[in-house]
Order: C-alpha cells, then structure tokens, then sequence
C-alpha cells in the first residue's frame, strides 16, 4: 500500500504516534522516546540556529493508538549580539531524519524548486527543500544520530507497540505514513551498540552554567553549577581559565554565568532504552558573565 507523508515547513506541533492495541504504553519507554526526541531536536536546532534554544513540551496525550501532541518553543538564548534569523524547523528536520532512516531501499530522490520528493518501496516522503537541504548537513553530526537511534530503541523496547509514526496533522489518528515494528527493529539492529546492556556515551555540549560553588584551585575537585534548572557538580579542566584566573584577568562569585563546553558521559540503563547522565566536566571556558552585569542587562531591557 502506498504511503506519502509531507513534512511541514514549520514545526510549532508535531505528534508522535505509537500505535498499541489497547491505548497504552509503558512508561518507559514513552519517556525515553519523548526525552530522545526532544535531545534530538536541540541539538539539530543548536546547529542550524546557534543565537537560539527550542524547548520540546507535552501538550496533550491522546488514544488513536497512543498519540503524544509536543510543542515546539523557541527563545532567544540570551546572546544580545546575536544577528541570525531563527528557523523553527528543528522538529521537521528530525522527522525527515527519522523517516529516510527506514527506508527498506535506496531511495529515488527528486529535487524541484521548493520541495524534494524522496520515494522508496511505494513510499513518499515530500520535504520542503530548504528542511532537506538542513537535514543533509544535520545528519552527519554523530550526536544527534545517536539521539535517533534512541527513540528506535525505545519504541523497540516495548512490545506492545507495533508501530511509530509523526504527523503534523491534530485531527488525523493515524499518521500518513506508519512505520511498522519489524523495521524499527530492523534500524536498532543496524545500530552501533544496540545490543549491549550498558552503554556509556560521552557527547560535548556548548552550555550555560551558573555558578554555585566555584574551587578556585587546578585539579579534579568539582565545583557546583546550576545546568537546566538542576543542580550538578563538575571539575573545571580547562588551564587557560585557571591562568586568567590567577592573572587577576577575571573573578568568580557565585551566581556567575560560565559559556562553556560540557562534557557529558551517559550510561544505557539495562532493559528500559533509557539514558542517564553519570558524569560532567567543563572541558573549555568559553566566556564569563559576572552576576552584576547580568542584573545590569535585565534593568536595562526593562
């Protein structure tokens, strides 16, 4: 049977559909899937639109079979000096993503004007081209291909899901274009690593952190940050910082905002495809914003 879905040029809402028999899911699985999607999504976003953060939140769960309504929001991230356009297409690109993944075929690939038609076995996927175009830089990136290959192994992890799909569509229960289990299995197969229970991943990302405690001292003692809302602890390792430091060329306080590279090692948990963070290190200070000029800013913009 012939399939065709087209993925929207701009990606405010998506829904993420499993189809179950009876209108449920595990947990688990759900919320690995959820959390490798929206990782998925900022770091594509990150790439494509660097003065920018996407936040992925549930709007809604709804039968037909299991359907999860997500939102994306963009905001400004902070960077005054910033000049890019954003492109709220981070959700589309991952969509296209995820789709030609599973494709059982080399596919046809037509290039037009404004839109791309990418075909294999009966199945089409239409993207516009300026998502196709982003996605083919996007995909090269290791990171968000393992994020991808994430939420394969969460839908694969659940047996009573016998099928995956995204639509753009709030009224339609079924998504244009389905994807059924066997080939979902058939991609975590494919997958570096997908058969070992525990996995350890170490990405680097560029991020904000304020301070908390800061160890004012070379060496593998942790200082403490504020990182999305959570508290974590992490050695600083980068010695030009501690030069500056000792230069008198910067000062710490608490409250500080440090733009950084974080290193973040993650562990596979055995038998639920989910991931946690077991270790961070601030590998690079990029930048140092001390508090006062934060509140400074605010008072301004106010």
């Amino acid at each position: 049977m012939n399939q065709s879905y087209t993925i929207s040029s701009h990606d405010d809402r998506i829904v993420l559909y499993f189809g179950t028999s009876d209108h449920k899911i595990n947990a688990y699985s759900l919320a690995a899937s959820l959390i490798a999607f929206a990782d998925a999504v900022r770091k594509a976003n990150k790439q494509i639109n660097p003065g920018y953060d996407v936040e992925i939140v549930v709007e809604a769960l709804e039968e037909g079979s299991f359907r999860v309504i997500l939102q994306a929001i963009y905001k400004a991230a902070g960077n005054i000096f910033s000049k890019e356009t954003l492109k709220a297409i981070a959700i589309s690109i991952v969509s296209s993503i995820i789709y030609e993944k599973v494709f059982t075929t080399q596919p046809i690939i037509t290039i037009n004007t404004n839109e791309v038609i990418i075909e294999s076995n009966g199945e089409k996927l239409i993207v516009p081209r300026q998502i196709y175009e982003q996605a083919e830089i996007v995909k090269k990136n290791d990171s968000i291909q393992s994020s991808v290959n994430k939420i394969f192994e969460a839908v694969n992890s659940d047996d009573s899901v016998s099928s995956f799909g995204i639509t753009n569509s709030m009224q339609n229960k079924v998504p244009e274009l389905t994807i059924p289990k066997s080939r979902i299995k058939e991609v975590v197969e494919l997958s570096p690593n997908t058969n070992e229970e525990s996995i350890n991943v170490i990405e680097e990302e560029n991020e904000k952190l304020e301070i908390v405690k800061a160890i004012l001292e070379r060496g593998s003692r942790k200082w403490e940050f504020i990182w999305r809302g959570i508290r974590i602890s992490a050695p600083v390792l980068d010695d030009d910082f501690y030069n500056r430091f000792f230069n008198h060329d910067i000062k710490i306080a608490p409250g500080d905002i440090l733009e950084v590279k974080l290193k973040i090692t993650q562990r596979k948990l055995p038998d639920i495809s989910v991931y946690e963070n077991i270790k961070y290190e601030v590998v690079c200070v990029k930048n140092h914003t001390p508090r006062f000029v934060q509140e400074k800013l605010k008072i301004e913009n106010n």
